[in-house]
């Protein structure tokens, strides 16, 4: 078994990042691999729970500004690698290859980046361009989440490294199949930022309450634009068929009770919650964002897309569904029998298939100081 390390900024936050990352070394460290989750900062205690056998360290107790301490960032990462002896690291999160990028640099340990967003999507820094390119010719490996993701990078950036498309697990074991065809809720799951398109959402559902009062949409999530959305369905005088629900481990809670789920994500690094609804034979409607969606949801058969901030488009097809319980039905059922590939029995191998391959290519190579 490989003896690997995975480097994230923090693990206190309840974001999907750390949740999958988290999942996957998991479900690594009960298949048998010696891991160690190496935080940047000391944020508290995992919100997530970690598998006892995975180490955790973190490098400095309080977080330092990346552009006042990058040299002693990026030391720091090599020497706890370099006494380590591991055979792979893996950044979680694409900017931090700016640090184990040299960190790494002459130590014979095979580098893998992996993005958890799209490759278009960069609004949060500036730098995060530039840590797509430097990834695509430093590291060992690039990880995407989808196919479509994948092009992306190869068409962008022509990459050194070897490109691998490795979907994101289900994050829970597979339920058995219910569906309440008579459920009257339309449910959204996300953080509420700007990227996840509530604001957009809004909109689309003032268009479609007025012909189907007896439905109210259920919004789950916390996040900085959560007073902003409140105001927004207030000014649209849909307030009372909108429930605003906080951020819960227990969200498995809701999707047992939805008829609908909908997301209006303006893009998406893959679209977690569109499979755990699939999961809970809840079916989809999503705007086709980049990306994720597309290949998660086979259009008129397990699901609706509509074209990406088009809110009449997603208007459109939320009517569908919200009309015809026999259709909620069968794409109910479709839904729930199509992720069954996202499994982390099959996800997990396919984590381990790029390990060996790159185990393979760096065993030659000799560790330098």
């Amino acid at each position: 078994m490989k003896k690997l390390c995975f480097i994230i900024n923090h693990i206190s936050s309840g974001a999907g990042t750390e949740r999958v990352a988290i999942n996957i070394i998991n479900g690594l460290a009960e298949r048998g691999h010696d891991i160690t989750l190496v935080t940047l900062w000391n944020s508290g205690e995992s919100f997530f729970e970690l598998n006892e056998r995975v180490r955790t360290i973190s490098l400095f107790e309080e977080k330092l500004p990346l552009y006042r301490n990058y040299l002693k960032l990026v030391l720091a990462i090599r020497r706890f690698l370099k006494d380590g002896n591991f055979d792979i690291v893996v950044n979680i999160e694409t900017m931090l290859t700016l640090l184990v990028s040299p960190a790494v640099r002459g130590l014979g340990i095979a580098h893998v980046n992996w993005e958890h967003y799209n490759f278009t999507a960069s609004s949060d820094s500036m730098l995060r361009p530039v840590a797509r390119y430097v990834a695509a010719w430093t590291a060992t490996a690039v990880v995407t989440l989808t196919e479509a993701d994948t092009r992306m990078w190869q068409n962008r950036t022509r990459p050194r490294a070897r490109m691998k498309t490795i979907n994101n697990p289900l994050p829970f074991r597979k339920p058995d199949y219910h569906y309440h065809p008579d459920s009257r809720v339309v449910l959204a799951v996300g953080r509420l930022f700007h990227q996840k398109g509530f604001d957009l959402l809004l909109q689309t559902w003032h268009q479609v309450i007025g012909k189907h009062p007896d439905w109210t949409l259920q919004i789950v999530g916390s996040g900085e634009e959560e007073q902003a959305l409140k105001a927004q369905a207030r000014e649209l005088t849909i307030e009372d068929s909108v429930e605003f629900h906080p951020h819960t481990k227990n969200i498995e809670a809701f999707y047992d009770q939805a008829g609908i789920f909908c997301l209006s994500s303006r893009f998406e690094g893959f679209g977690m919650v569109l499979i755990e609804a699939a999961a809970h034979g809840v079916p989809l409607a999503s705007f086709d964002c980049l990306a994720g969606p597309a290949e998660i949801i086979d259009d008129e058969h397990n699901g609706l897309l509509a074209e990406a901030e088009n809110t009449q488009a997603l208007a459109e097809i939320l009517e569908r569904l919200m009309s015809d319980e026999s259709l909620r039905s069968s794409y109910s059922r479709r839904a729930y029998d199509s992720i069954d590939r996202f499994k982390p029995e099959i996800i997990l191998p396919k984590w381990e298939a790029l390990f060996e391959e790159l185990s393979m290519t760096t065993s030659s190579t000799c560790r330098t100081d």
